[in-house]
C-alpha cells in the first residue's frame, strides 16, 4: 500500500474518544516503525496524536519547548559576544553541541520539507521559483541562525571550504536567505573561484527583494567586472547600485576605477548598459518576476480584505520601484 492508503486505513480506526484514539495511534506507530515509509507515516500519526492531546498537556509541552528555545537563544547570545571579542575558536566550541544536537531534527521526507523562512514573501518566492511538490512545514529550531554564525566564524578563520558548507546548510533551511547568498559568494571570491562568484550573483538577482540586497548584487557584479578589467561595465553597476543604497563601498570602488583607468573611462549610456546586462545575465533594476509576484499577492490580499498583507506586499514593490499610484493605493487602505 502507498502512504495515502495506509493513512486512510489508520484513520478509519479512529473513534471520538481521545484516550482510546491515542492508545490506538501509538499501537499503529509501533506497527509501522520498520516500514520503508516509516518517517512519513510516524510523522502523520504524530500529528493525529497531537490533535487529541488535552489542552493542559499541550501547554505543558509548549512550556518545555519554550524553555529549550530560551536555552538556545542564550547560547547564541554568548556566541555573538565571543564573535564581538574575536574569540572565534570559543564561539565555534559553543556552536558545535547545538549543531550535533539538531542533526537529526526535522528531516525531510517524501511528503514534507522543513524550512526556516523569516517572512511570508520568502515562502511565496520560494514556491514561485522552485515549484516544490512537497508540503512546506516550519522547523521550530533556528537552523539558519546557527549555521550563518558558523559560516561567518569560519570565514574569519580563513576556513573557506568549511564556511561554504555552512552557507549551503543555511540555504537548505532558507533558500531565500540573502545574507547566506552573499556570504557564500565572498568565500568563493576568497578561493579565487570567480566563475562561481558570477553565477551565484546572477542567481541572487532573482531572489532578492530588498533595495540593500539588490544594491549588493550590483556591487558584486562590479567587483567581477573590475577583476576582468571591464571598468566601464563596473562603473555602470556601481552607479545603479547607488540608486538603491547609498554605500561607501560603491563610492570607494568608483574612486578606485577612476584612479586605475583614468578619466578616459566614462559610464555606459543607458543603451550600452542594457547590452551589458543582457550579455552578462542580470536585470536592470529589480527582477520583474519579483515585482510581479509581490504586486499580485498584494492584490489578492486586498480582495480578501487582508489590508496589512496588501500593505506588506506592496511595500516590497514600492521600496524597489517607487510607484506613486501604488503609494496612493496604500494610503487608502483601511488601518487594521
Amino acid at each position: 500500500m502507498d502512504f495515502d492508503a495506509i493513512m486512510t486505513e489508520i484513520t478509519s480506526g479512529l473513534t471520538d474518544d481521545p484516550e482510546k484514539d491515542i492508545k490506538y495511534l501509538m499501537e499503529q506507530s509501533e506497527k509501522y516503525k520498520d516500514h520503508e515509509m516509516n518517517t512519513e507515516i510516524l510523522r502523520a500519526i504524530g500529528r493525529l496524536i497531537a490533535q487529541r492531546i488535552p489542552e493542559e498537556k499541550m501547554k505543558e509541552w509548549q512550556n518545555l519547548i519554550d524553555k529549550d528555545m530560551t536555552g538556545h537563544k542564550a547560547v547564541l547570545e554568548e556566541v555573538d559576544f565571543c564573535i564581538y571579542k574575536k574569540d572565534y575558536e570559543k564561539a565555534l566550541s559553543l556552536l558545535n553541541p547545538l549543531i550535533e544536537k539538531t542533526k537529526r531534527m526535522f528531516v525531510d521526507d517524501s511528503k514534507s520539507e522543513y524550512h526556516n523562512f523569516e517572512e511570508p514573501f520568502e515562502i511565496s518566492l520560494y514556491k514561485f521559483l522552485m515549484k516544490p511538490e512537497k508540503e512546506i512545514r516550519p522547523a521550530s529550531f533556528p537552523f539558519t541562525e546557527v549555521y550563518i554564525r558558523q559560516a561567518g566564524i569560519l570565514f574569519e578563520l580563513g576556513r573557506h571550504e568549511e564556511a561554504i558548507a555552512s552557507c549551503e546548510k543555511v540555504l537548505k533551511w532558507n533558500p531565500m536567505h540573502a545574507g547566506a547568498m552573499f556570504e557564500l559568494m565572498e568565500n568563493k571570491k576568497m578561493l579565487g573561484d570567480m566563475d562561481s562568484y558570477l553565477r551565484l550573483t546572477q542567481e541572487a538577482f532573482k531572489k532578492v527583494f530588498r533595495p540593500g540586497d539588490l544594491a549588493h548584487c550590483y556591487r558584486n557584479m562590479a567587483y567581477w567586472f573590475v577583476e576582468h578589467e571591464l571598468y566601464r561595465e563596473a562603473m555602470g553597476c556601481l552607479l545603479i547600485s547607488l540608486q538603491f543604497e547609498k554605500n561607501q563601498v560603491a563610492q570607494s570602488e568608483l574612486f578606485y576605477i577612476q584612479s586605475k583607468a583614468g578619466s578616459k573611462i566614462k559610464p555606459p549610456t543607458e543603451k550600452q548598459f542594457q547590452t551589458i546586462a543582457k550579455k552578462y545575465g542580470f536585470p536592470i533594476g529589480p527582477d520583474q518576476d519579483v515585482i510581479g509576484l509581490a504586486y499580485a499577492l498584494g492584490k489578492r490580499c486586498l480582495e480578501n480584505k487582508n489590508y496589512n498583507g496588501a500593505r506588506y506586499c506592496w511595500n516590497i514593490v514600492n521600496n524597489l520601484v517607487h510607484d506613486e499610484d501604488l503609494t496612493k493605493m496604500m494610503d487608502m487602505l483601511p488601518k487594521e
